[in-house]
């Protein structure tokens, strides 16, 4: 074991306690350092920047003197160049940060030009519309100082206040013209023709320059007309417009080899209120037996589109056409034969069929049964026949006979879309431009006297009005033979009154050389005077028939 000495336990004693010097005289001089290093870039930073709002610094602003690597410290609190108030900024350049009271003032106030506004009544009115050009460092709120009566037409004076967030205020005077017609009106491609009501707001007593019956509200487009209101005129653009798709609906097809159909074959529904387009996406191949995805699309005169998927099955045609139709059918001793009438043909290929009618036995002026063949031929050469049974009879006068040949009538010149004036139309225009007048006819048998003048197309007013009673019975519309009480003329004559729509007028298809008028759904005073200026035409027993429209 070794023993240190007592004058070595004091020379380790000097030389711990001169470590120890040493390490404390390193410290003070790094904390010396470090304080006149802090306090030299202290120096550097402004002790506070006022400023006007709107102005964007950056960090080295905040230095006495411009540094190139200044910057604001990661923990820097928020700060707005466009909110008034007293922050905090914390500054960096090097090592040490330093905090910078930044002071944000508005003290311009808010700058903006006045706009002149036209509204209908009944609009909206904004403040912020009134003006322009705004111009402010920091977020306006925007107000009446002297709102608009919006009931009340013409030039008026309005106040609107812009103030900005330190409280400063600019109030501009702008002008408001209130008018009573609609700069711009949009129409729905479709709809119900518009008045003049429809361009003014309220009741204003109002005219246009255009006739609005003359806008085509089924195509697209923009009309221009100028509209009187209130002794003023104000221009209005009327703008027809398509927004709604077309409706479609397809149907899968079966085709034969050799034969296109065309894109409107696979169509079974198609109605838009403006034009419609039809398009197809795929190759439809008709040379092969084969099946093909196929895409209809429907577009519209608005570019609204409506696109449904098929199926195209193409076959060879093996199938012969069908004849249908009733075996037998009878018809009258020297009536005119309608054959084609009497049968319907159908082919699975979709096209045309030749029908060849061979009716060489029939004699239609000899009582007794005959033999028709109808032979029907398709495009791929298939055939097809049949035998019908053709009566010739004695006419009679049922009213199974009458309505047979009625519904005939009917369905030539009615269709599903007419209403009961339409109707009417139909029915006198035919009758009228059909049957010839002969002045003779049997009055004791209302249905023969329409049979026979709808088989020999000849008779006098009574055959006429009986024809036209028995179509409006068929169509669900009241009407009365009307017969004449003579007082200045002793000769007779018959017309007839039919309900449209719930209302009596007289109606009569008699031709009348000497003036030729067209008694079409005359009041009662209309043929009153007729009859009046004419001999008493028209007069009779007014206790007899329904009160006709006056």
């Amino acid at each position: 074991m070794t023993h240190e000495t007592p004058r070595g336990r004091a020379k380790s004693r000097q030389r711990r306690n001169r470590i120890i010097i040493a390490c404390v005289t390193i410290v003070l001089a790094a904390v010396t350092v470090y304080f006149v290093a802090f306090l030299i870039s202290a120096s550097k930073v402004v002790d506070k920047i006022e400023m006007e709002a709107g102005i964007r610094l950056t960090a080295s602003d905040f230095y006495k003197e411009h540094s190139e690597t200044a910057s604001f410290a990661l923990d820097c609190p928020p700060f707005y160049y466009d909110v008034p108030g007293t922050y905090t900024v914390k500054v960096k350049d090097g090592w040490f940060a330093h905090d910078v009271k930044l002071i944000v003032r508005d003290t311009v106030d808010p700058v903006a030009d006045a706009k002149k506004v036209t509204l209908v009544n009944g609009d909206e009115a904004r403040p912020e519309d009134f003006v322009e050009n705004v111009v402010d460092a920091t977020k306006l709120t925007i107000t009446f100082a002297m709102a608009p009566n919006m009931d009340k037409s013409g030039e008026q004076t309005v106040i609107v206040s812009l103030k900005d967030l330190a409280g400063n205020e600019t109030l501009v005077t702008s002008q408001l013209s209130i008018v009573p017609v609609y700069p711009e009106v949009i129409i729905e491609a479709g709809s119900e023709p518009i008045t003049v009501q429809n361009l003014v707001f309220g009741d204003v007593i109002a005219s246009s320059s255009m006739d609005l019956e003359e806008i085509d509200y089924h195509h697209i487009g923009e009309y221009d007309t100028i509209v009187t209101a209130n002794g003023q005129e104000y221009p209005c653009k009327i703008y027809v417009k398509d927004t709604t798709e077309p409706v479609l609906e397809v149907t899968d097809l079966h085709a034969c080899v050799g034969f296109e159909r065309g894109i409107e074959d696979f169509v079974t529904t198609l109605s838009d209120a403006t034009d419609v387009t039809l398009s197809m996406s795929g190759t439809a191949d008709y040379t092969q037996e084969g099946e093909t995805q196929l895409a209809i699309t429907a577009t519209d005169e608005g570019g609204n589109s409506v696109t449904k998927e098929v199926l195209l099955t193409v076959e060879i045609d093996n199938e012969a056409p069908v004849i249908a139709g009733p075996d037998s059918f009878t018809s009258f001793q020297g009536e005119t034969i309608s054959y084609r009438s009497h049968v319907t043909v159908s082919d699975n290929s979709g096209f045309d069929v030749e029908l060849n009618i061979d009716a060489s036995k029939v004699n239609n002026q000899v009582l007794g049964d005959y033999t028709v063949y109808y032979t029907a031929t398709d495009m791929a050469g298939n055939t097809s026949t049949r035998e019908v049974l053709v009566s010739i009879t004695e006419r009679t006068y049922t009213d199974e006979d009458l309505y047979q040949r009625i519904d005939s009538l009917l369905a030539q010149i009615i269709t599903d879309d007419m209403d009961e004036t339409q109707k009417a139309r139909a029915v006198y225009d035919w009758v009228k431009g059909s049957i010839t007048y002969t002045g003779s006819s049997d009055k004791t048998n209302f249905n023969k006297a329409a049979i026979e003048g709808l088989l020999d197309l000849k008779g006098d007013c009574y055959t006429n009005s009986c024809i036209c009673v028995a179509c409006f019975t068929r169509l669900g519309m009241d009407a009365r033979i009307v017969k004449k009480v003579p007082i200045v003329s002793m000769y007779r004559h018959w017309w007839l009154m039919v309900e449209v729509d719930g209302k009596w007028y007289h109606m009569d298809t008699c031709p009348r050389t000497w003036d030729k008028p067209e008694i079409f759904l005359w009041t009662e005073t209309q043929l009153s005077e007729y009859s009046a200026r004419n001999t008493e035409t028209h007069n009779y027993d007014r206790s007899l028939y329904p009160a006709v429209t006056p």
